[in-house]
């Protein structure tokens, strides 16, 4: 987590000087939005590492740059988790194309995504992969008793609280027809 924290950092940081190359401290804490005191904490932090070149023009005034360390350092890390983040997408795919398999194994001809979720799109094409048809329905618009909870659909929140909400809500039929994001992707990690 911090390394992920720390990349974002640098990111802004690079950002931010790409924006504007003679930004002070100020002007980086209020782009970063962090304090003063640790953007400056910060600032030295990466200076320290050779991440960073700080260049005295005043008194008061300080150059900012990313060293080419820093540069490849924040490339290095982009990449690592670029890679991350596409092998965890590979395996919520494939967790949620199974899901979706098994609810078309099982009679399923609807697949309800209840709220918003960053996996939308993966819940879309598994249903499109496996001929279901795929609805989408923003959490403020849902209730377990509407017409469109039938036994041949099955539902998915994007919500735990929401999940275990509408589960104590439902029919007994349809509590075996609902699940939660979450319970779908833990097989992935």
């Amino acid at each position: 987590m911090e390394q992920d924290s720390e990349l974002q950092l640098l990111s802004n940081v690079h950002h931010a000087l790409r924006l504007n190359s003679d930004a002070s401290q100020r002007d980086l804490a209020q782009y970063t939005n962090l304090s003063l005191g640790m953007t400056n904490a910060l600032l030295r932090r990466f200076a320290d590492k050779g991440w960073l070149y700080m260049k005295k023009i005043s008194k008061r005034n300080i150059q900012y740059m990313l060293t080419a360390q820093g540069i490849k350092e924040l490339s290095a890390r982009s990449k690592r988790y670029f890679k991350n983040t596409a092998r965890l997408m590979n395996e919520y795919q494939s967790c949620i194309r199974r899901f979706a398999q098994k609810a078309a194994d099982s009679g399923c001809t609807d697949l309800i995504l209840v709220g918003d979720n960053d996996l939308e799109f993966l819940f879309d094409y598994a249903c499109h992969f496996c001929k279901i048809s795929f609805i989408k329905i923003d959490s403020n618009d849902f209730d377990i008793r509407q017409k469109y909870v039938t036994s041949r659909a099955f539902i998915v929140f994007s919500d735990e609280v929401q999940y275990e909400a509408s589960v104590n809500l439902a029919q007994s039929e349809y509590k075996a027809r609902c699940t939660s994001v979450m319970q779908i992707v833990e097989n992935a990690g």
